[in-house]
């Protein structure tokens, strides 16, 4: 599915757009609309949702939106692979199309559908590593690490399927496989930075004060815009001006961890149950998922309202 924001070959014909594909046949991105599909359009000021469709050739619309197309661009040339492209009014429904009623969501309506999946989402991928570690806590660290990076991973795989089923309505433009994958990857990158003290067997905390701080800091913040960076790869293939995205997801990932560490800390002690110490942080994982997902929510909002990156 591909999505357009700007169509240079258009025309407002009432309360639609007529998008003329010249040499067609070389194109692909067209191709997508010849059953109605969503798209986002700069629609009297601001950025609104809608669908679009191809007019099939030698049908009346095709014909009708050639020749208006063709009065107010009498220089325009067309051949016999000419298609045309109709961009229908914001707000209205494509006939006896499953897309009729999620064509144009509110922001409320895309800011719960969000908070809610990607709080399932990270959930249930932070239940991973956190019943990974409970179950190799006693392991060495040699052992728990490469364990504890691959449920990582899987973390992030999670949380990414549950932002993209959000994104196939808000931003249906971003490639959804891309994004998983990067999300996955950004996170192992995140738990390979969290492990550095569990790697260096405390080794890390004998530096000098100076030097920590410093090594501290840094890692911090590959930890923190790892996830953000990696989906940023991403985004920027097709959403313009998005790099704010990763300080944004930097900042919700602190707030979270600051509510997941707030938690946690308190009810940890040794000599727990690996039962008890997985459900301590099972509960942690929620309140930071939520967290995480309230904040990161606002930003999408944000994020759907810049401009598609044209090809």
């Amino acid at each position: 599915m591909v999505a357009r924001s700007h169509f240079p070959s258009s025309i407002a014909d009432g309360q639609d757009l007529i998008v003329l594909v010249g040499e067609s046949s070389g194109k692909r991105w067209w191709r997508h609309f010849r059953n109605p599909q969503p798209v986002r359009v700069w629609w009297h000021g601001a950025w609104r949702s809608t669908f679009g469709r191809v007019a099939a050739p030698d049908s009346p619309e095709h014909r009708t939106g050639l020749k208006r197309y063709r009065e107010r661009h009498p220089r325009a040339t067309s051949g016999v692979d000419t298609q045309l492209v109709l961009i229908a009014e914001p707000g209205t429904a494509p006939p006896s199309s499953p897309i009729a009623a999620s064509v144009q969501p509110t922001d409320r309506a895309l800011w719960r559908a969000w908070t809610g999946w990607v709080t399932l989402g990270e959930f249930a991928g932070f239940s991973v590593p956190a019943a990974v570690g409970a179950a190799t806590a006693t392991m060495a660290a040699g052992l728990t690490a490469p364990i504890l990076l691959a449920a990582g991973a899987v973390e992030g795989a999670l949380l990414g399927l549950a932002q993209a089923h959000v994104l196939r309505t808000a931003l249906p433009e971003v490639n959804h496989a891309r994004w998983v994958g990067a999300t996955a990857v950004g996170a192992a990158i995140a738990w390979m930075v969290g492990l550095t003290p569990m790697l260096t067997d405390g080794r890390l905390f004998d530096l000098p004060t100076a030097a920590l701080i410093s090594l501290a800091l840094v890692l911090g913040v590959v930890l923190l815009g790892s996830i953000g960076t990696a989906q940023w790869l991403v985004l920027r293939r097709r959403v313009e001006h998005s790099s704010w995205w990763i300080l944004t997801t930097a900042a919700s990932w602190t707030v979270g961890l600051i509510v997941f560490t707030g938690a946690t800390t308190p009810f940890w002690q040794e000599g727990q149950s690996v039962l008890l110490i997985t459900a301590i942080g099972v509960v942690g994982g929620l309140l930071m998922a939520a967290t995480v997902a309230v904040l990161t929510g606002w930003a999408m909002l944000k994020l759907r309202r810049h401009q598609p990156r044209r090809d």
